[in-house]
């Protein structure tokens, strides 16, 4: 039986811009952080930052709105991993020296429980379909499976060997491990928690992405310099994409429908049509590209530098280098707080994580405002079975895209230039924090969306 989804519009009302505005990027401070901060999350429901301190066993909480120090919290041994669960505002954290996964509550940062995993855990990965959370154990060639209702153990699942690196397909509740000494991917039932099939890729798959526009999953292969792409219905390669030297790490941009792909010994990044699996472009960037992170309000790309010290900014559209930021000694991940419109880059060997900003504000709350309200002449009404919503606009609407919190499109609706009033109909979408990106002639509208069951 589909259990009824209750659909809240909060009462912040988020950016309003003119199409023509051109971004700027500057590196607004920097923020002490722990001892080797490798790993970094984001709160969306507290607007706090998580900096894992991998040399002093520690997270740094950063309070999103003023970018000030919270507090220091103590976890245990190497924390490596972390990863965010907006369903129920819990932080999942590895300890990769003691094998743990520690659970932290976003209301009172206290820690809820841990769990022993399996050897070496380096990854991390959330379903969202699921509600569940998959660390990929390194040393045990094993996946560790945590209910997010209960926070306890599910099972452990045996995968390759070196598993490293996760990606959902919501569309088809599957979990995709990439095992990089094993050459393959696993495929993993998000219901079920078995193991459907396993793909051989290239060598050393080592990160993972999924197109959600298309149904596709792509695997960086560290080894055999290349990314192979993967058909989400059928599980099935459909193409083989020669990448830089040492590709590293992939970001999705589900604006423009563009996979980009760092290479850390060309420094520089291979973007491929999420439509045709044809390389379109490659990227001159910093030394030693290590991370990317996406931002669906500016349509900006960013890539950390590792050797060079700098942060990278690409415009989606154009893929042309905007700007070139000073960043950290060797900063090595990103999180995006979209409340605020910054991206947060660790810097792991000077201690401090650098705040980017953006011309472009974020999610600007303003109480004032009723939670069914009228904003540029835009009025949002769920309806009373709560499985749809009503989009009303004095200008006709364009599009309306409906993005996760990860910026992942996840559904579009097109519409033609004399449409005023737009029904839109959830699609599977589980309890979670959205955001509505509503376009019309002149403006751009987003607004936050929580759907809670």
């Amino acid at each position: 039986m589909r259990v009824k989804r209750k659909i809240v519009f909060t009462c912040t009302l988020v950016i309003s811009f003119m199409p023509l505005l051109v971004s700027a990027q500057w590196l607004e401070t920097s923020i002490p952080a722990g001892n080797g901060p490798m790993a970094l999350t984001y709160n969306s429901i507290n607007n706090k930052i998580y900096c894992a301190n991998g040399l002093e066993n520690t997270l740094t909480l950063i309070n999103g709105a003023t970018n000030e120090v919270i507090e220091t919290m103590s976890v245990g041994w190497w924390p490596r991993a972390l990863v965010y669960n907006p369903s129920n505002n819990m932080i999942y954290c590895t300890n990769v020296l003691t094998n743990y996964v520690q659970i932290i509550n976003g209301f009172t940062n206290e820690i809820v429980i841990g769990h022993p995993v399996g050897l070496y855990p380096v990854a991390l990965g959330y379903n969202a379909t699921n509600n569940k959370i998959y660390c990929a154990n390194r040393d045990s060639d094993d996946v560790t499976v945590i209910s997010g209702n209960s926070h306890l153990i599910i099972t452990t699942i045996g995968v390759g060997n070196c598993p490293c690196a996760f990606t959902c397909n919501p569309s088809q509740g599957r979990v995709y491990c990439a095992n990089a000494g094993s050459d393959y991917i696993t495929v993993i039932d998000g219901v079920s928690d078995s193991i459907i099939t396993t793909i051989g890729v290239g060598s050393y798959p080592c990160d993972l992405v999924y197109n959600a526009t298309n149904n596709k999953i792509y695997s960086v292969n560290n080894g055999s310099d290349n990314i192979t792409v993967i058909d989400g219905m059928a599980d099935t390669v459909i193409a083989t994409v020669g990448a830089g030297d040492y590709p590293h790490v992939l970001v999705y941009n589900s604006i423009n429908n563009k996979i980009y792909c760092a290479n850390m010994q060309s420094d520089d990044l291979t973007v491929i049509c999420g439509e045709t699996n044809s390389v379109i472009n490659t990227i001159e960037v910093g030394h030693d590209p290590v991370d990317l992170a996406y931002n669906s309000i500016n349509n900006k790309i960013y890539c950390a530098n590792y050797i060079s010290n700098t942060v990278t900014v690409i415009d989606g559209e154009t893929n042309e280098v905007v700007a070139t930021i000073q960043a950290g000694h060797q900063p090595v991940a990103f999180t995006w707080n979209y409340v605020q419109n910054r991206m947060y880059v660790a810097n792991r060997s000077v201690d401090s994580v650098s705040v980017i900003r953006d011309s472009m504000v974020g999610i600007v709350e303003d109480k004032s405002f009723p939670i069914l309200a009228d904003y540029n002449n835009i009025l949002v009404h769920p309806n009373p079975a709560k499985t749809f919503f009503t989009v009303h606009s004095l200008m006709p609407i364009q599009s309306i895209r409906i993005y996760d919190i990860f910026g992942t499109l996840i559904q579009t609706e097109h519409t033609i230039e004399d449409v005023k009033e737009v029904q839109i109909v959830l699609k599977d979408m589980c309890s979670g924090v959205y955001f509505l990106n509503i376009r019309t002639e002149v403006a751009e509208i987003i607004r936050k969306l929580v759907v809670t069951k």
